[in-house]
């Protein structure tokens, strides 16, 4: 799958319902502009109008216009998925949290 987000220009989460999605972390980690919808983990993860496009769920014709918009101005998406990217290392990637998981699992005391 590497191959594919090195590939890509633009990731697109259309989910109706989610739990935090890894493909979505993924795509934030290597800068992509993303479109997504307002399903649950997905607005944890992307805010509208500055870590990406946040759309209704169930909402093609918004969907589409967020894709659009973000075919359309490049260089805004860019932005974007350069300040998604931020977000990822500064929230969500393994290296910040793996303590806390730790510490959760109570394996310290192993």
């Amino acid at each position: 799958l590497e191959n594919y987000y090195q590939e890509a220009d633009l990731y697109v989460q259309s989910s109706i319902e989610e739990c935090l999605p890894l493909a979505l972390f993924k795509a934030m980690s290597m800068g992509l502009p993303i479109v997504t919808t307002n399903a649950n983990g997905c607005t944890e993860a992307i805010e509208n109008d500055k870590t990406g496009y946040v759309c209704n769920s169930r909402n093609s014709h918004m969907l589409l216009k967020a894709i659009l918009d973000a075919m359309n101005n490049p260089e805004k998406s860019r932005m974007m998925g350069l300040e998604a990217k931020k977000v990822f290392n500064e929230k969500f990637c393994l290296e910040k949290n793996f303590e806390k998981v730790v510490q959760q699992l109570n394996l310290n005391d192993l």
